[in-house]
């Protein structure tokens, strides 16, 4: 066990103590909502994506740290009904961590559905869409998730938006006044100022290539001088 490590666990659980969280119905739980938020934290500080796994180790790594572990389903279901409170504590140690400087930025797309209908009978209707998938040269149904980290990839914002929108429109709520942001292609095609005015973007040039068809044969198809 690293002192950094003890270090998270104890913030995320102080941090998740001050939010008040409604009672629930039923008998008092034998793990407090903000011990559950400290153990989601060390399972993703120990790199560890397999519930099971996690939770038959946590008590070898933090002897003593949490007097009941919980079962993986109850681990799930309590997790999840807790979002909100992991949203706000992430952001609170995200800004404890923060190293500084220049940000990088990036945006990924995610498919969300891809049977026959999804667009009209997912759950997903109304914020997934249709997106064109460079590296796949295929258009999936999705969304577009986009991402604000310091320089050591440590994640400090992040939204979802439909597949369909450009990565640099999204980001322009993320950025703070002052920072610089190195970013790669996917900001190509942004206003100079991009819509942020006191920021300074630094993007690498979109290739041919990784345009979608119709952009590509309409540059294929320009008169050359």
């Amino acid at each position: 066990m690293t002192p950094d490590l003890e270090a998270l666990v104890v913030a995320a659980y102080v941090f998740a103590d001050e939010y008040p969280v409604p009672a629930r119905p039923g008998p008092r739980s034998k793990i407090a909502d903000a011990e559950l938020v400290a153990l989601a934290v060390c399972q993703a500080a120990m790199g560890l994506s397999s519930d099971r796994q996690f939770l038959g180790l946590v008590g070898y790594r933090l002897p003593g740290w949490f007097p009941y572990i919980p079962s993986q389903s109850q681990y799930n279901r309590r997790l999840r009904a807790l979002t909100g409170l992991l949203t706000l504590v992430q952001q609170r140690l995200a800004r404890l961590l923060d190293a500084g400087g220049a940000r990088l930025a990036d945006g990924t797309l995610i498919s969300v559905a891809n049977y026959a209908g999804c667009a009209a009978h997912s759950e997903f209707v109304g914020v997934a869409a249709y997106g064109f998938c460079p590296s796949k040269s295929e258009w999936v149904w999705g969304v577009r998730l986009v991402l604000r980290t310091d320089r050591r990839g440590l994640p400090l914002s992040y939204t979802l938006v439909p597949a369909n929108e450009h990565e640099y429109e999204p980001l322009r709520d993320l950025v703070d006044p002052g920072e610089t942001v190195i970013a790669d292609k996917g900001l190509w095609g942004a206003p100079p100022t991009s819509g942020c005015s006191a920021s300074r973007c630094c993007c690498s040039p979109r290739p041919a290539n990784e345009l979608p068809p119709t952009t590509r044969a309409n540059a294929h198809s320009r008169p050359r001088g």
